[in-house]
């Protein structure tokens, strides 16, 4: 194959999800489970790409939930956030801890992880 550029890689995506290729949000968890144990802890940039990869899996893990982290502020108004109306079942953002939003900005994630494995 060759290298793809990030525009030809989105359109690449969009096209397989369009012809329903596309993986269960389950399989894509499993998948991204797998890159992440291929991922060489003796690599420098070993952090960041787990870490990318676990963001990754946790927006994957939230759309199949239904629930969506509260976007950034000033990014609300791009067109691509689609004006979602939640179910009156999941919990209003305000009864979920402010930190709980975004754990990954105050902590990163890896030396969490490592104590436990």
């Amino acid at each position: 194959g060759q290298a793809m550029n990030k525009t030809e890689a989105l359109a690449a995506m969009v096209e397989v999800a369009r012809i329903g290729r596309g993986m269960t949000p389950a399989d894509a968890l499993t998948q991204l489970g797998e890159l992440i144990a291929q991922e060489s802890p003796d690599d420098p940039a070993h952090d960041v790409k787990v870490e990318k990869l676990l963001r990754l899996g946790a927006c994957i893990w939230s759309l199949r939930r239904g629930v969506f982290l509260p976007e950034p502020p000033g990014r609300s108004d791009e067109p691509e956030a689609p004006p979602v109306q939640r179910p009156r079942e999941i919990a209003p953002i305000g009864t979920v801890p402010a930190r709980a939003s975004h754990p990954v900005s105050h902590h990163p994630v890896i030396p969490a992880l490592s104590t436990s494995v």
